[in-house]
């Protein structure tokens, strides 16, 4: 099956069950604002093949992808990839273990980083994903394209993750306050 769910025109996605995502499907948020996709306290996004994109990959499209309380995204094949920021709160987590994450820092909002973990939130690797961190906040280089909180974990087990900068004139900062850093 080839399910395409597309959200346009500003739509928010908010999931307090459970979303799978399965081999040739995608969902995609086409938003131009902050936020856009939502994982509620309690909700879970699965991605077992296919694509979740979130954002327009358009000079003003921006796509965020917010994890609230107990929200979960998990990936185990396919792609998530999201162009502007990923922000996990308290009691939030992202366990990546396969496929390809890819967090395009843009910047365009005022709502901070590029991957966020806040503290109490959970970020694990496991089997062989690729995860890759990009981008700058154009107006303010000073804002880093990943803020580990302390209080954060992070259990990175295996695979590849590369944080690379978007432009020569922009810095790209990796925040030296990491919580609990397993692997």
């Amino acid at each position: 099956t080839s399910a395409q769910v597309e959200l346009t025109n500003n739509q928010t996605f908010r999931t307090y069950g459970t979303v799978v995502v399965e081999s040739g499907a995608t969902l995609h948020t086409n938003h131009n604002a902050d936020g856009g996709f939502y994982i509620e306290s309690g909700g879970k996004v699965q991605v077992d093949g296919g694509k979740v994109l979130a954002g327009c990959v358009c000079s003003s499209g921006i796509g965020d992808i917010i994890i609230n309380g107990s929200g979960e995204l998990e990936l185990n094949g396919g792609e998530v990839r999201i162009d502007d920021r990923i922000h996990v709160a308290a009691g939030g987590t992202v366990d990546v273990n396969g496929g390809k994450l890819t967090v395009k820092y843009r910047g365009e909002g005022n709502n901070g980083d590029g991957f966020t973990l806040a503290s109490g939130a959970l970020f694990t690797v496991d089997g062989n994903p690729d995860i890759i961190i990009g981008g700058t906040y154009g107006a303010n280089p000073g804002w880093p394209s990943v803020n580990w909180s302390t209080g954060a974990t992070v259990e990175f087990n295996s695979g590849t993750l590369t944080i690379q900068q978007a432009s020569p004139f922009l810095g790209i900062g990796l925040a030296a306050a990491f919580g609990e850093l397993v692997g």
